[in-house]
């Protein structure tokens, strides 16, 4: 379960995925965390962060989820599928996320740098 702050629902259910060899992270944080998991994992095995994918699908959510999220089955939400790869390792986790649509937002912001074409 992910949680935002002292919020009193979780905002989303998360299956994570990871490497065997870095397996033993997530030990350390069983429990109500906010804590994302990638960033100890780097921290802890010295990995290099090269990049991260991410693929949002709208769904409507599965009874077994919208009991541990405590919404409506079968009410809007969003998959999101997060892919972390790593310099040297390739892919080293994967986290599928399903949150009640009333609980996510996304926020994105892009630089743009213009120059005069001839």
């Amino acid at each position: 379960m992910r949680w935002l702050g002292q919020a009193d629902q979780p905002n989303a259910l998360t299956t994570v995925h990871i490497r065997r060899p870095y397996s033993e992270v997530i030990d350390s944080l069983r429990g109500r965390s906010s804590v994302v998991l990638f960033s100890p994992i780097c921290a802890s095995y010295g990995l290099t962060l090269s990049h991260i994918e991410q693929e949002t699908t709208g769904i409507t959510v599965p009874p077994a989820a919208a009991r541990k999220l405590g919404c409506t089955a079968g009410a809007p939400g969003l998959r999101v599928v997060h892919r972390f790869y790593a310099d040297k390792v390739g892919l080293f986790e994967v986290s599928d996320e399903i949150h009640p649509a009333d609980r996510f937002s996304l926020t994105m912001q892009f630089k743009v740098a213009m120059r005069q074409l001839d």
